[in-house]
């Protein structure tokens, strides 16, 4: 089985600016999103988990399942940012896969004698590994996957052909801050491949530009997450220039 956790991002400064209903605004775009990305899936049905307020845990019986519905989930949100369908705010997200050793993403227990009316509620090791992992320093808008589930199924199944080459959207980026153990999921780059990718891909590099000068009056911590995405964009264009380049020949 495999783990798809998705947290939102910023939910201190939502709370400290706009109250409880920014909070659940945020709440509502990570049903939505969600939502969206299961019921554009033919396994939907077979997909497990749950969603507490800003944070989700999705299981699923195949690494490629959770990378295909972890991307669908990442591109929405960053999309729809700033659209009047979520209230005109810049939706943030981070997420980590990786393999579960159980289907138990969580154990509810009693406390002894007296206490017995208090539970204490603990999330597994494989949900905590997630949420430490999602946690552990790296900014900006980044789905990252355990490295050891990337074999040579997984990579050819999202292979992005692009001219005569072949774009590999689980990969590691030069200039991009390493994380122990894990790779990127390119989840900004257009998956169609074929003719539709300049245009896929135009959209989204506007939507990026849109974030960053959204961001740049949204405070410290969303200009920071935006100049982060921003430098991910930025890997993808040049490998994208380059496949183009090379496609294109000799001039």
């Amino acid at each position: 089985m495999y783990l798809l956790y998705v947290d939102v991002l910023g939910m201190k400064s939502r709370w400290r600016t706009g109250g409880p209903d920014a909070a659940r605004a945020a709440h509502h775009t990570l049903d939505l999103v969600i939502r969206r990305a299961l019921e554009a899936v033919p396994f939907a049905k077979a997909v497990e988990g749950g969603i507490q307020s800003d944070a989700a845990a999705l299981i699923f019986h195949e690494v490629q399942q959770a990378v295909e519905v972890g991307r669908l989930i990442f591109r929405d949100s960053f999309r729809c940012s700033g659209s009047p369908e979520v209230g005109g705010e810049r939706f943030w997200i981070r997420g980590v896969i990786r393999q579960m050793a159980t289907t138990s993403l969580e154990s509810t227990d009693a406390l002894p004698g007296v206490a017995s009316g208090v539970s204490k509620r603990t999330f597994s090791e494989d949900l905590m590994d997630a949420i430490h992992v999602e946690q552990s320093g790296y900014k900006g808008q980044r789905l990252v996957i355990q490295e050891s589930l990337v074999e040579p199924d997984v990579v050819d199944a999202f292979k992005i052909p692009i001219g005569g080459a072949v774009f590999h959207p689980l990969a590691t980026l030069r200039y991009i801050p390493a994380v122990a153990g894990y790779r990127d999921v390119l989840w900004m780059f257009p998956p169609s491949g074929g003719n539709e990718t300049a245009e896929e891909w135009r959209l989204m590099k506007v939507a990026m530009q849109n974030r960053l000068r959204w961001a740049s009056g949204g405070g410290d911590e969303e200009f920071l997450q935006a100049a982060a995405t921003q430098v991910l964009f930025a890997g993808c264009e040049t490998i994208y220039v380059h496949l183009i380049e090379n496609a294109a020949g000799p001039a």
